[in-house]
């Protein structure tokens, strides 16, 4: 079986399957933004298709970030995308998407 979340329900499976943090952020992020693709993302054949970086539109007062490496390990999962890049501001660019398992 297959499932594909995004938005509250992304943010409650990380939650749920203990793989990342789901914070509070400083502000609201809404607009039309960059989404970046990591290493593993480029292999991902639901975004190969896709220009890196890729747009989508964004309203979060939430996000999740501090991926657990290891945890994602024992579950096969990738981190697979990120937030825009920001290197005026110092904190941690949070994660867009996630492939739980193969």
């Amino acid at each position: 079986k297959y499932i594909f979340l995004i938005c509250h329900s992304f943010q409650l499976a990380c939650l749920h399957w203990d793989v990342a943090k789901v914070t509070k952020r400083r502000s609201t992020s809404f607009g039309i933004f960059p989404i970046y693709k990591t290493k593993s993302g480029e292999k991902e054949v639901l975004f190969q298709d896709l220009n890196d970086p890729f747009y989508a539109v964004d309203s979060r007062d939430y996000q999740v970030v501090g991926p657990k490496e290891w945890k994602l390990d024992t579950l096969d999962g990738k981190v697979l995308c990120r937030e825009k890049i920001r290197p005026h501001v110092p904190l941690e660019r949070a994660v867009m998407a996630i492939r739980f398992s193969n």
